[in-house]
């Protein structure tokens, strides 16, 4: 198999005069191909050089162009003293290369994407650079980007905020105008080069940031792309293996793309843990459309044992359900409910086993009649977050649907007792949220002898809970400056305000983040917070206890890994961590006991140590990914190796039909739901029929 190194070995780099003597603060980077004729490589140039921001490097990377590409790049080398190029004797033709190569020759602490085919408005640089001095919280930030269509169309890409549930289903980011922090390629890695994300390594990247960092947008279109009208590009040189591309994206490569570990990336390997479209679709790819090039084997071979895989159905990428999937030694896609009905159909029969995540929609009903016509075993997952449990009325449709399900996994044992009361057998333990002891650490220093404490409420879903911490609160800030953070996940700004506001008369200072679905995203809005400690409310109303009881103790984890310890109220599940753990200072039986266990931490370090060794011993013990990896093998081992794809007949369209009238009787209001239940039949007859 061919390595990233033996793509770049004869590599040449030149440089304009005075090159080396810059200080750059952005790198750009800026691959290009026999874009020199036609004028699209000078016009991008030209826009670059014209930026209003001018401390910044242009690093060209020519992939071994036959035409006067080379002629321009020397000239603007002697006009501009901020110009390289790194030459390639050969045609790769693998932009991400190219890209990967010249972010190892650049020296910028930010890094900005630019290709050849795009003209840049001239304050791009400036207007992105000035976004992330003003929101030092973030990595990335990007923004608007016309497309110019075949039949002359303008579209607009990049226009719409970040959500990490809609960016795992559609690439809706432009891969330029991107501007990033250089550390955040030192901890994410590069553009994956394998021949199979050609297209896609842009949205690959994307998806591989959002679930760690918070991403911004400027409001402002900023550059002009015509990629999509040129024969050349990329989306119509090369075909599209999406469900190739999905496999790979949920494969953990990281450390693998980082820059110290590039050089010995495969970029041509057939993994043998692919399923066998995917592996056969590679294969292709390979011999039709890369043969070409000097670092092609010409012929590959499918691995004799192909790898099975499993797929989970999310309604979104929710920090349980994300963190569920994210360790593992399985391979497991994630894909939303709400993907294309190609792809779900595709992955509904090719994979090994599906588990169907939380709340059970009328999509995850079709999609369960798709499994069993495919033969395809599904599960269905669930977690102390999911509030609708406590409510669940086991409807025909739910019922149905658990009845046909091969197992059912649960996170915590009071959940396995409520689905075994229901009749429910073969009901599994996971860990929702994996423990990574590699990533904890103990700052002792911020307990000694402080000026300020700061504190994080630990729920989102209970505003009034708030109240029971205030005075305490007032108490400490008789010694103390006092900063109070709040994570707002549930769009309940105006309780939060309130209490800020009342939080002012007492010289407390609140503060509002917004929160994050990702639990990765999550926990690094809140590493660099100066948070000292993490309140749990006790609370109150019915709903929230009965809730608490299904709960894991995976919050102990976020104050591991943000360095703070933890005060939980005296109710089970939170009791465990006295009684089973020995952890007596982290409950409380009253808002006032919080203080006197804070004054021993800030007065003790053998405490702090004792206190924060004990957490880490709890969260190795619950929080163990082991426990899903064997239940992960275990799934797959147990599903059929091959599988039969079963047609719509007749009976199965009125089995379908029935099932639903039935359901419509039970719930009422008949003629309103017949017409809804009409439409979505239909919807999901014809999606059956893409299963074949």
């Amino acid at each position: 198999m061919a390595k990233f190194s033996d793509l770049v070995k004869a590599s040449v780099f030149s440089c304009a005069d005075g090159f080396d003597k810059l200080t750059p603060e952005i790198s750009v980077i800026l691959p290009t191909f026999k874009r020199g004729d036609n004028g699209l490589f000078q016009k991008s140039v030209d826009s670059l050089l014209a930026q209003t921001f001018k401390n910044f490097e242009l690093i060209i990377i020519d992939d071994g162009s036959s035409d006067s590409t080379a002629e321009h790049i020397k000239k603007y080398m002697s006009e501009d003293a901020r110009v390289a190029v790194i030459r390639h004797p050969e045609n790769i033709g693998l932009p991400a290369v190219s890209q990967d190569e010249g972010f190892l020759r650049s020296r910028g602490a930010f890094y900005f994407y630019a290709f050849d085919d795009n003209e840049y408005d001239v304050s791009a640089m400036e207007t992105l650079l000035k976004f992330l001095e003003e929101n030092p919280d973030l990595k990335a930030v990007y923004g608007a980007s016309e497309f110019v269509l075949p039949n002359g169309n303008v579209s607009l890409i990049g226009d719409e905020d970040l959500d990490l549930d809609r960016l795992f289903t559609l690439n809706y980011i432009p891969n330029s105008p991107v501007l990033m922090r250089r550390e955040l390629i030192d901890e994410i890695g590069f553009y994956d080069p394998h021949i199979s994300m050609v297209r896609l390594c842009d949205w690959d990247l994307w998806c591989r940031i959002a679930r760690k960092y918070p991403v911004g947008r400027v409001d402002k279109t900023l550059v002009k792309e015509l990629s999509l009208s040129l024969p050349d590009s990329l989306a119509n040189s090369y075909p599209l293996s999406k469900a190739a591309v999905r496999e790979r994206m949920f494969t953990d490569r990281n450390d693998r793309l980082k820059p110290e570990s590039i050089f010995d990336m495969e970029i041509d390997d057939i993994s043998p843990r692919l399923s066998k479209r995917s592996q056969e679709e590679i294969k292709e790819i390979a011999e039709t459309k890369f043969s070409r090039f000097f670092w092609s084997k010409k012929q590959y071979s499918v691995p004799e044992q192909s790898g099975k895989y499993l797929l989970a159905v999310v309604n979104c990428i929710e920090a349980s359900v994300d963190m569920f999937f994210s360790s593992h030694d399985t391979n497991v896609i994630v894909l939303n409910e709400l993907s294309l009905a190609e792809e779900m159909a595709y992955h509904l029969k090719n994979a090994s086993a599906v588990v169907f995540c939380r709340y059970v929609s009328e999509n995850y009903l079709t999609y369960a009649e798709a499994c069993r016509r495919a033969g395809t075993p599904y599960y269905y997952c669930t977690d102390e977050n999911f509030f609708d449990l406590g409510m669940m009325s086991f409807s025909h449709d739910l019922k149905y649907f658990l009845d046909r399900a091969s197992g059912i996994m649960v996170s915590t044992a009071p959940l396995q007792k409520y689905f075994e009361e229901r009749g429910f057998s073969e009901i599994q333990r996971v860990v929702p949220v994996v423990f990574r002891k590699s990533e904890t650490f103990l700052d002792d220093g911020r307990f000694k002898n402080p000026k300020e404490l700061g504190f994080l409420y630990a729920s989102n879903m209970r505003m009034d809970g708030l109240t029971e911490f205030r005075e305490v609160l007032k108490d400490l800030r008789r010694k103390y400056k006092i900063r109070f953070f709040i994570f707002d996940r549930q769009q309940q700004h105006q309780e939060m305000t309130a209490f800020a506001e009342a939080c002012k008369q007492d010289e407390i200072e609140v503060k509002i983040i917004k929160g994050e679905r990702s639990y990765d995203a999550f926990l690094n809005k809140l590493k660099p917070l100066p948070i000292h400690f993490i309140l749990h409310p006790e609370g109150k109303n019915d709903e929230f206890r009965n809730n608490c009881k299904n709960k894991t103790l995976n919050f102990i984890a976020t104050g591991v890994y943000a360095s703070a310890f933890v005060f939980v109220p005296d109710i089970f599940p939170f009791s465990r961590v006295r009684d089973e753990y020995g952890i007596t200072g982290a409950v409380y039986k009253q808002p006032k006991d919080i203080e006197e266990q804070i004054e021993r931490l800030l007065s003790d370090k053998a405490y702090v140590h004792a206190w924060f060794n004990k957490e880490v011993s709890l969260c190795e013990k619950e929080m163990n990914p082991e426990t899903n990896d064997r239940l992960f093998l275990k799934l797959l081992e147990a599903s059929p190796s091959k599988r039969k794809t079963v047609q719509i007949q007749f009976k199965d369209r009125f089995e379908v039909f029935l099932y639903s009238l039935l359901t419509l009787f039970s719930l009422g209001k008949l003629h309103k739901k017949l017409k809804k239940k009409k439409k979505s039949l239909k919807k999901r007859l014809r999606f059956l029929k893409a299963c074949r």
